[in-house]
């Protein structure tokens, strides 16, 4: 969404100004404690956006051909987001661009160990990542 809105001279509020989510255990019965079914929506007036986010780790179902990734949707067509590559599509579904990158997790987990030996900050820390992601709006 970022980007979108980037292209357009617009930027993202800091936080939604409404967002609700609904979901629970649904699937597994185990000792999970997160959610395996989920559904959240965004809600950014101010740039006339609003942001869907579903989860379904019990699906056995891909999303375009990817295991497990998101789908960004705009009014002239939509891109594919997979853990390896990525996917846009115009508006009739037909393929404009693709490209891909690699499994960087051997990177991430060098990188947190690394920062434990050396107590520096890691690429993708809590403060960083974990708290902006996890703040709710005041209004």
């Amino acid at each position: 969404m970022e980007t979108a809105l980037a292209a357009q001279q617009e930027t993202v509020p800091v936080l939604p100004a409404a967002m609700s989510a609904h979901g629970g255990k649904y699937y597994f019965d185990d000792a999970q404690e997160w959610p395996d079914t989920l559904m959240v929506t965004y809600d950014y007036p101010a740039t006339r956006c609003v942001l869907t986010y579903e989860m379904q780790i019990w699906t056995p179902y891909p999303l375009h051909d990817e295991a497990e990734g998101a789908a960004v949707c705009g009014d002239n067509g939509f891109v594919v987001i997979g853990n390896s590559r990525w996917r846009a599509y115009d508006r009739k579904g037909q393929p404009i661009h693709e490209a891909s990158g690699g499994d960087n997790t051997v990177e991430h987990v060098r990188n947190f160990l690394d920062c434990m030996r050396s107590r520096h900050k890691p690429a993708a820390d809590l403060e960083t990542i974990g708290h902006p992601s996890s703040m709710t709006n005041s209004r």
